[in-house]
């Protein structure tokens, strides 16, 4: 359950920013008008598809340059925010939650041009940002739930592409493939904490309901395998 705080004087006119404790997340919202405090967040997969469309549609000026863009996303993702990137013709690659520098540098360095190009694109973008209208981007992602499974040694379970897939141990990934297929737009992944010792039960699908039923569905079958304490 995600409870959320408007804060004193909001109006619906207002934009609001929002930062966590260490000021390294950021999300953006306004208050809908006449809604009983409801808002409307612009959270990091909205921000990350609204600077993709003007990269993209500022890209698209540039006749004497053609150039590819894509996206870098960690498996934390919202899926529908991926589908949607992916709809638009960009290019979508998974790092893990911690991203090696490596691995980004090495997907940007393909066919990109060299310096003098780059001089001639971005001048160009910048001129073009007065132009730029908002698209929207409502509707776009699914509903999403995430549990925490105690375990006493987290190195219990290993994972690969990304942190999205359980090599060990393989009935685990077998049990999470045979829940995750019972539910519309169903995806769910467990990651063992780098710092605690808790596994991560990441469950997405089309509604709110249908997350919170296949997260519990995963973390019985974590409690069942590892011997952990499920925990909300």
């Amino acid at each position: 359950m995600v409870y959320i705080l408007i804060p004193s004087g909001t109006w619906p006119h207002f934009r609001c920013a929002s930062l966590d404790g260490d000021a390294d997340r950021l999300i953006f919202f306004r208050l809908i008008p006449n809604s009983n405090n409801k808002i409307e967040l612009v959270d990091g997969d909205k921000i990350l598809s609204l600077f993709a469309i003007f990269i993209q549609e500022q890209l698209s000026l540039l006749e004497e340059l053609p150039a590819r863009l894509g996206v870098v996303q960690t498996a934390y993702a919202n899926g529908a925010a991926t589908d949607y990137l992916r709809n638009l013709g960009l290019e979508v690659i998974f790092t893990t939650n911690k991203p090696s520098s490596r691995r980004c540098t090495e997907w940007v360095a393909f066919g990109r041009g060299n310096t003098s190009q780059q001089r001639m694109v971005f001048p160009k973008m910048v001129r073009s940002i007065p132009r730029f209208a908002k698209p929207s981007t409502q509707g776009m992602l699914l509903s999403l739930f995430i549990k925490f499974a105690e375990l006493q040694y987290r190195t219990a379970i290993v994972t690969a592409d990304a942190e999205t897939r359980v090599v060990k141990p393989a009935a685990l990934q077998e049990l999470i493939d045979t829940e995750t297929a019972k539910y519309t737009h169903g995806r769910c992944f467990v990651r063992p904490s780098g710092t605690e010792d808790v596994v991560r039960i990441y469950a997405e699908a089309a509604t709110q309901d249908s997350a919170d039923s296949l997260a519990n569905s995963v973390a019985q079958h974590v409690n069942h395998i590892l011997g952990s304490d499920i925990k909300t």
